[in-house]
């Protein structure tokens, strides 16, 4: 849910797009887990929802977590279910942003440091299905879906996660397995699918390192240098104007702070095009974020 604003006109939002940290009340987070196989089991399964928030110091030089700090959203729920070939656990979470903003300003102002912090929100189930039938006993399967969302100052934006601890063979004596991971979130008093995952013993694989280091690294620089930066919807028009395209970030810091200018920021997700630009008279001081 946004905090009563008359800045946001468009009810419907997007998960690729950043939104102000400050205009940001609570998330309200639905998952659904579904299991369905042509073989009837009994099946007893438990679930919980959890959460880390976790701080990291990105440089030129490091990435390091320095902080974490475990919650336990949902205590765990159980069930069991009596000769059936399928099941679905649906239950949702309010998360309240300002209080795991809160406490990354306390860090920050304590220790005097800048951190990239993630609020990683964690649905855990596992559950265990009597395969006596088979003279297997019984069998365990540990499973998740995980939802990240930065807590910064800035800006912020949803990102899904889906990963498993599953393997390929989770459970061989089942034909036709199917698992279904669904997370749901009510945000600005709409509700979105954000992402769809169907395992037909086959798996997705989580966004690569690379990917990751970059959208840290962005989050960073938006942080770091909040005072001076202001980010923008539309990509600048440069018309008339010389570019200088400037190598080194704290170069362009220093050209924003001896102007007394602030930093015009842009970022296109779908391409990865992400500009830091300073206008001084009639040159463009360019700094591109890879």
């Amino acid at each position: 849910m946004l905090k009563p604003n008359d800045l946001y006109e468009n009810e419907r939002i997007s998960t690729t797009q950043y939104y102000a940290s400050k205009s940001v009340d609570s998330f309200l987070l639905n998952f659904q887990y579904d299991f369905k196989g042509d073989r009837k089991v009994d099946i007893e399964y438990q679930y919980n929802v959890s959460a880390e928030l976790v701080g990291t110091v990105i440089t030129e030089e490091l990435n390091e977590v320095v902080w974490d700090r475990n919650f336990m959203l949902m205590d765990s729920k159980s069930d069991k279910k009596t000769a059936t070939d399928e099941f679905t656990i649906m239950d949702d979470v309010s998360i309240d942003y300002d209080t795991y903003l809160d406490l990354v300003r306390l860090y920050e102002q304590t220790y005097d440091i800048a951190i990239d912090a993630i609020l990683k929100v964690r649905f855990n189930i596992v559950y265990d299905i009597n395969l006596s039938d088979v003279g297997i006993g019984t069998k365990r399967v540990e499973d998740y879906i995980e939802l990240d969302i930065p807590v910064i100052d800035t800006v912020t934006q949803v990102k899904e996660n889906f990963e498993s601890s599953i393997s390929e063979n989770v459970v061989p004596e089942i034909e036709n397995l199917s698992i279904k991971r669904n997370i749901c979130y009510v945000f600005a008093g709409v509700f979105f699918l954000v992402g769809v995952i169907v395992i037909f013993i086959k798996l997705m694989k989580g966004k690569g390192s690379l990917e990751k280091t970059y959208e840290r690294k962005v989050n960073h620089i938006l942080k770091e240098y909040r005072d001076l930066i202001v980010t923008v919807v539309d990509k600048p028009d440069f018309g008339g104007l010389k570019i200088m395209e400037v190598a080194i970030l704290e170069d362009l810091i220093d050209v924003a702070e001896q102007s007394k200018g602030n930093i015009i920021h842009y970022e296109d997700l779908e391409s990865k095009e992400n500009l830091l630009c300073v206008i001084v008279g009639d040159y463009v001081f360019l700094y591109r974020i890879v």
